[in-house]
């Protein structure tokens, strides 16, 4: 028997930012809006969302974008169950991080995207990142680069400023913060207190001109940096420690992921013999 279960995941180190799973879900719901702005796919069967009296069947690899305040409905197809997921973004945190005007017009989003196979990859890996990586840091990271990136391709509303007349001295400032302070525990709340933007628009600025998130930046460094540790001490778990990541095990994901090997091959691969002592 399958299980139906809809589960709420409050996201404690990103107020503003909640979950919703839907397992095997056969309700329907009449007319209704909500506050945020819901973003969600569908992983099994079909839903069936109505905006402005058109029906829109949404099947897996669809994403579907509810703005705040808009009246819809949904539900199933001939009552056969659907399993989906869905970010809720509050509306006042989303306009406090990008922007909306002075007439209080906000951004909106198109109601239906399809065939974006890398839009709905990176919608899943942000949706399993918030629910299980205490690294507030990366996940925001993350989260912002997924917004950047929907904003880029599916905002209806475009009248928004992304003012990046001082791009190079935000990303100079925080890539001398970050090289100063790596082993440190960085956050996206400090680095938009340095640059003075919010963390939407420092992770915007810095992906334009080095091709990589403040948080990538960040594990480049720390890899960077431990290789040396590796080699002096031979000790992998010490280089974690060391270098500020929660164990070993992430240590190694990543060292891997960055110089193509572990950090155990790297160590036997450089290691220095050391000189006879002929005297």
């Amino acid at each position: 028997m399958e299980n139906k279960e809809l589960v709420i995941h409050k996201i404690s180190r990103m107020h503003g930012v909640k979950l919703i799973a839907g397992s095997n879900i056969e309700n329907e719901f009449t007319s209704h809006f909500h506050e945020d702005y819901c973003i969600g796919i569908v992983e099994k069967g079909i839903r069936k969302i109505e905006f402005s009296n058109t029906i829109h069947l949404f099947k897996k690899s669809d994403i579907f974008i509810i703005n705040p305040l808009e009246i819809h409905s949904c539900g199933t197809i001939n009552n056969k169950s659907v399993s989906y997921k869905v970010i809720y973004i509050n509306k006042d945190f989303f306009n406090s991080q990008i922007y909306y005007n002075e007439n209080n017009q906000h951004i909106l989003f198109k109601n239906v995207i399809r065939n974006n196979d890398d839009l709905f990859t990176e919608f899943s890996n942000l949706f399993s990142a918030l629910l299980t990586i205490d690294n507030s840091f990366e996940t925001q990271s993350v989260f912002y680069s997924f917004l950047n990136n929907l904003i880029s391709d599916y905002a209806v509303y475009k009248n928004y400023s992304f003012n990046d007349s001082d791009k190079t001295k935000t990303t100079d400032i925080i890539k001398t913060y970050i090289d100063n302070n790596c082993t440190e525990n960085i956050s996206m709340d400090l680095l938009s207190c340095l640059t003075g933007l919010s963390q939407f628009h420092l992770n915007r600025k810095f992906c334009r001109e080095t091709g990589m998130t403040p948080h990538s930046y960040l594990l480049h460094k720390r890899i960077e940096k431990s290789k040396s540790v590796l080699l002096k001490t031979g000790s992998i778990a010490d280089a974690a420690l060391l270098m500020g990541f929660s164990d070993q095990s992430h240590y190694t994901k990543f060292f891997k992921k960055i110089i193509g090997v572990t950090p155990g091959k790297y160590i036997r691969s450089n290691k220095i013999e050391k000189p006879l002592n002929l005297s």
